[in-house]
């Protein structure tokens, strides 16, 4: 039968484990300097599947040159950085509030199956009271790989006490592309945060551009 004493040895192991565990995902995280954008490269673009060009084929008949134009994907050789790929269980204890899961509904509803992962874009240190943590959420989905990327913002005691979707990358479906063909359709977000800690995000399809602030207490307030 296991001691008292055995027992608080185990415990105490376990509480060391644990913040092991976290002081290692914690430095993945690379100190940004405001401003910064929150975007997302050509390169990843490309590797989403979203650049592409049109070109003319020829194609030599019995009678005649028929001509032929098709959308030619760009390539990358963009891959997504293992080394700041998160545990589910560090995102789940400090980046998701209790009422969210890592998975989200819309994804079950699209009746595919996915693969979801979560990786570190940066921290910022807005004062001593909270910090600001940027991470990606990635996700394949019927076939097409698709990003958000979320601010939270944390209190001294890493309690997470506001979050804000501020990119996104997703694929919404066709479009027709100058040759008449289906080409895939991304519409997206991009995030800029101030030093005056306004934050500016900028959607691609019109819609006029949302603006929030941050309060002294960590709040992501709306503006507009």
């Amino acid at each position: 039968m296991i001691s008292k004493y055995q027992l608080n040895i185990l415990l105490l192991l376990g509480n060391l484990i644990g913040f092991t565990q976290t002081f290692k995902e914690i430095k993945k995280f690379p100190l940004k300097q405001l401003p910064i954008v929150i975007d997302y490269s050509l390169d990843e673009q490309k590797y989403y599947g979203a650049i592409y060009h049109t070109d003319t084929l020829k194609i030599q008949g019995e009678d005649s040159t028929e001509r032929i134009i098709e959308e030619v994907y760009e390539t990358s050789v963009y891959k997504k950085d293992s080394t700041l790929l998160l545990s589910e269980d560090f995102v789940k204890t400090y980046l998701l509030f209790s009422n969210e899961s890592l998975y989200h509904q819309e994804d079950w509803d699209q009746g595919d199956s996915i693969i979801n992962q979560f990786y570190a874009v940066g921290s910022i240190k807005f004062s001593k009271s909270y910090t600001g943590i940027i991470y990606e959420r990635f996700y394949i989905l019927r076939s097409f790989p698709n990003s958000e990327k979320y601010l939270c913002i944390l209190d001294a005691q890493h309690h997470l006490v506001s979050k804000l979707k501020i990119a996104s990358f997703i694929f919404g479906g066709w479009g027709i592309g100058y040759s008449g063909g289906k080409v895939p359709w991304f519409p997206f977000e991009l995030g800029t945060i101030q030093k005056d800690l306004h934050i500016l995000i900028h959607h691609s399809q019109g819609d006029p551009d949302t603006l929030f602030k941050l309060d002294v207490k960590g709040n992501i307030i709306p503006l507009n």
